[in-house]
């Protein structure tokens, strides 16, 4: 069995299909102010998935300029640690839906792993981004659990399993 390692995006790669999905959205925008049968409900609704879709790209177009900056030098002059580079990928549940990142890693000589990009980002191990965490931790507080569950699940971080929603509600 074949086994396919996955690359990383490039750059310059995550900028055309960025370019490729504005033009599918116009395109789309088109074609249903076109179709006098269209509502304005079904449209907005396959408007922002196409939206979510069209931000996830951004950030991981963010994730990877970042990336790209990471200065390793910190770590590597004490001598402790040794740059890994084969990326290791990681999905990160944002607000806009998963975002699938990779990144580098170093090698501490007495054990265990520093991730510099999660670091940088501001990442928890949880692998929920920051703004899915701070609305988690404002609707706790002003609703119930229930009620916090059901919020997230038709807002847009529906997307998130309900085993995950457990998790940080």
């Amino acid at each position: 069995m074949d086994t396919i390692k996955e690359m990383p995006l490039s750059d310059e790669k995550l900028q055309e299909k960025i370019q490729e999905k504005t033009t599918e959205l116009l395109e789309l925008c088109k074609q249903n102010g076109e179709n006098c049968y269209q509502n304005f409900f079904c449209f907005e609704k396959l408007l922002m998935t196409q939206i979510f879709q069209l931000a996830c790209l951004y950030i991981q177009y963010f994730v990877v300029i970042r990336h790209n900056s990471i200065d390793y030098s910190h770590w590597l002059e004490k001598g402790t640690c040794y740059l890994k580079n084969s990326p290791v990928f990681r999905t990160i549940k944002t607000f806009c839906g998963p975002v699938r990142i990779y990144r580098n890693y170093l090698e501490n000589k007495k054990g265990g792993i520093i991730y510099p990009l999660d670091i940088s980002l501001g990442l928890t191990k949880d692998g929920f981004s920051p703004m899915v965490m701070s609305l988690v931790v404002k609707l706790s507080t002003r609703v119930s659990y229930a009620t916090a569950v059901i919020i997230l699940s038709v807002s847009a971080v529906g997307h998130l399993q309900q085993k995950q929603l457990n998790i940080l509600c």
